[in-house]
């Protein structure tokens, strides 16, 4: 259908664009006939990909499901779990930046909650995100990218975590 309505709006688009030659000007023109080739081409790219080489491209989103989508429960639940930690993280390093430098008066992590809750809860996903990649890629052996990159997170989260425990700065 994608096809179809790609070579529609291309055929469409060169008859508005290039179809009256007499009211144009020459540089008029050779921007219409610029414009029109590479549409017409991508057009008819768009139109062999999607309705002449159909088996084709199921077979590419075959070869991208098998990497892209998780096919167990950790693995959901490890890809789940990473994306709320970027976001967690992502949250916690919006708040430290409106609340500018910071301060003496903050000395735990319970004196500014607006900012700890997200961080904490951001360290502590990702570091549930790991743990969850590496039952899913070593018990199920889901061996897809989304527990890959849990796991990298997880490894990341571990080595932050050490960092901040032993004080290295």
């Amino acid at each position: 259908m994608a096809g179809w309505v790609a070579l529609c709006l291309g055929v469409f688009f060169a008859l508005v664009v290039g179809g009256n030659w007499s009211g144009y000007s020459h540089l008029q023109s050779i921007f219409a006939v610029s414009i029109t080739t590479p549409t017409a081409i991508l057009d008819l790219a768009i139109f062999w990909s999607t309705v002449v080489h159909r088996p084709r491209r199921r077979a590419m989103t075959d070869r991208l499901r098998k990497w892209f989508v998780p096919r167990t429960r950790p693995g959901w639940w490890a890809a789940g779990l990473s994306w709320v930690s970027f976001v967690l993280i992502a949250t916690g390093m919006l708040v430290a930046s409106i609340q500018g430098p910071r301060d003496t008066r903050y000395e735990t992590p319970l004196d500014n909650l607006p900012h700890a809750v997200p961080a904490v809860g951001g360290l502590a996903t990702g570091l549930a995100a790991g743990v969850v990649a590496v039952i899913a890629l070593f018990r199920y052996r889901d061996r897809t990218v989304p527990a890959v990159i849990a796991l990298g997170l997880g490894v990341v989260m571990v080595w932050f975590l050490i960092g901040d425990v032993t004080g290295s700065n």
